[in-house]
């Protein structure tokens, strides 16, 4: 779910959890998805299509499903509400809420912040952009993230409205982007939802790129080891400090840059809690 969004389109709600499942289990069917909802599979794609409302009970029940707050709850009934309800006055109330949220929320920015963090290769092109000499094109890069040239030209489109780079004009007469952020990690920013498709994305990706890149052209470490639970925390703590300093030293050089990494540290506790 994203904070603070408030879609114009009842069928957002849907659409973007059924994207987030896929995101995490690439196999995931609309039929699955269905049966996760305990819908029927017509009724959903009825609903989809923009051909069938919902009721007020099931869209109560699906909100519950998507672990909705109670003002996103109340504003996907308004969304319903307002395109398919039987009285003009109704409608037409539901339609005014509709809009006043998404004026006090923001509710574009919202949801630009949250794809800037969830779609990974957003922050991979602020730092191709952010590289001296010729500029890559769109499809350069696309080629590059193993995206499309369109992917490329939104995360663009999206660091522009986030004011995250400029245009500028160089000395050659040329136009280029000026990138106006240097930090390109996502603990900081966005929901812990945008955060957690990012990383499922970005180990994908790198899954795929093991068969593509030889071992000069990357690192893998992969270790097993067993520890007390109560150091976790200073665990994880120091793990982090390393990782973020290794990182600075190499990354915060303002000079000579003509290379982007993605680094992705995972670290997973296997065994379930013990209560004692």
């Amino acid at each position: 779910m994203i904070p603070n969004f408030f879609p114009t389109d009842p069928r957002f709600y849907l659409r973007e959890e059924l994207g987030l499942r896929q995101s995490r289990r690439p196999q995931y069917s609309l039929r699955a998805f269905a049966r996760d909802l305990e819908m029927s599979p017509s009724f959903l794609c009825e609903f989809l299509a923009g051909r069938q409302g919902i009721s007020k009970e099931r869209v109560y029940w699906l909100a519950k499903k998507l672990s909705l707050p109670d003002e996103q709850r109340e504003h996907f009934w308004d969304l319903i509400e307002s395109k398919f309800g039987r009285s003009p006055d109704s409608k037409k109330m539901a339609g005014l809420r509709v809009v006043q949220r998404a004026k006090t929320h923001k509710s574009k920015l919202s949801l630009e912040r949250f794809r800037l963090v969830a779609d990974w290769y957003n922050l991979v092109v602020l730092e191709i952009l952010a590289l001296p000499g010729p500029q890559y094109s769109s499809k350069a890069m696309a080629e590059i993230l193993g995206v499309s040239e369109k992917e490329v030209r939104q995360a663009v489109a999206r660091l522009k409205t986030l004011e995250l780079i400029r245009e500028e004009i160089g000395e050659d007469g040329e136009t280029r982007w000026q990138v106006t952020e240097d930090v390109t990690s996502t603990e900081e920013a966005g929901s812990n939802d945008a955060i957690q498709y990012a990383h499922q994305q970005m180990l994908q990706m790198q899954a795929a790129q093991i068969e593509k890149k030889g071992v000069d052209r990357r690192e893998s470490v992969s270790v097993t080891f067993s520890l007390d639970d109560q150091d976790w925390p200073d665990f994880r703590r120091e793990l982090k400090e390393a990782i973020v300093g290794v990182v600075s030293k190499y990354g915060l050089k303002q000079t000579g840059k003509n290379q982007v990494a993605c680094l992705s540290a995972q670290v997973i506790k296997l065994l379930e809690e013990k209560n004692d």
